[in-house]
């Protein structure tokens, strides 16, 4: 449980907020069960403080990624930002097949 606090202290943002809620479910139970109350306060308190469990959206999520076969479609068809995200992924795959030496 020490771990688990050094690991929220130094490394929050890599954790998932599967993993988080699990945590906090462990520390707020196991721990507890187990008289650990003070690491359990501790751990809960990190997680209290950094604000992770809120989502906060400034904008609407964005909508499903589509992949076109021909690629001049997209300019036809989409808002600038699905440009963006498909020349992007087109990107993505050229810089893949580049060969590392």
């Amino acid at each position: 449980s020490n771990i688990m606090l050094h690991w929220l202290k130094k490394d929050l943002h890599s954790i998932d907020l599967v993993t988080l809620t699990n945590i906090e479910r462990f520390a707020t139970s196991t721990l507890v069960q187990d008289k650990f109350t003070n690491i359990s306060q501790l751990i809960l308190s990190e997680l209290e403080s950094t604000g992770r469990f809120e989502v906060k959206l400034d904008k609407p999520l964005p909508k499903e990624l589509k992949i076109y076969d021909e690629p001049s479609r997209i300019l036809f068809i989409e808002e600038k930002l699905a440009i963006a995200e498909q020349m992007t992924l087109i990107d993505f795959e050229i810089y893949e097949r580049i060969a590392y030496i």
